[in-house]
């Protein structure tokens, strides 16, 4: 963020609990989830849809659904008889000048998208007395492998981000 008269300006700080912090601002920043189900009993589907993650709760993110079905006809849930309901040989699947069309080895595919949109603004201090990357992220890390929220959160961390700490969110 800027802050400041029109050929006057510089970055924006703040001091957020006696920290000097640089704020920094995301916007239209979408996260997507997309998670297959063809493999789930129709309870579990339905659970599973159904079900928001603790951050969606606490933030009050809103999320679009999209079905998307990859099979060649139509997008009904129903598990077929054959393993191989397009009849695609291996040869075939391999064979990279046979078009495809969409068509897939198995069971039609039903893949639930979730696009969360949000705007982000982040208070970092490099005066911290935490170290985000030496202090934090190994328990994040030991977090991440039972943890799919954790991974995610590690995945965030792991990105881009200028250095500080994150003070605020």
């Amino acid at each position: 963020n800027k802050a400041g008269l029109w050929g006057w300006r510089s970055d924006k700080s703040e001091i957020v609990n006696g920290h000097e912090c640089k704020v920094f601002s995301a916007s239209n920043v979408e996260l997507i989830t997309k998670t297959r189900f063809e493999h789930l009993s129709e309870s579990e589907k339905n659970q599973a849809k159904a079900a928001r993650t603790p951050l969606q709760s606490l933030l009050g993110i809103g999320e679009q659904q999209e079905d998307n079905c990859y099979a060649a006809a139509s997008c009904e849930v129903t598990i077929p008889q054959t393993s191989n309901p397009s009849k695609i040989t291996a040869e075939e699947y391999f064979d990279s000048n046979v078009e495809l069309n969409g068509r897939d080895i198995g069971r039609p595919k039903e893949v639930n998208t979730k696009i969360q949109k949000f705007r982000a603004t982040l208070w970092l201090s490099e005066d911290y007395p935490l170290s985000l990357q030496e202090q934090i992220m190994p328990i994040v890390d030991l977090m991440a492998i039972s943890s799919t929220h954790f991974a995610k959160l590690k995945d965030f961390i792991q990105m881009q981000l200028p250095s500080g700490f994150p003070v605020k969110i």
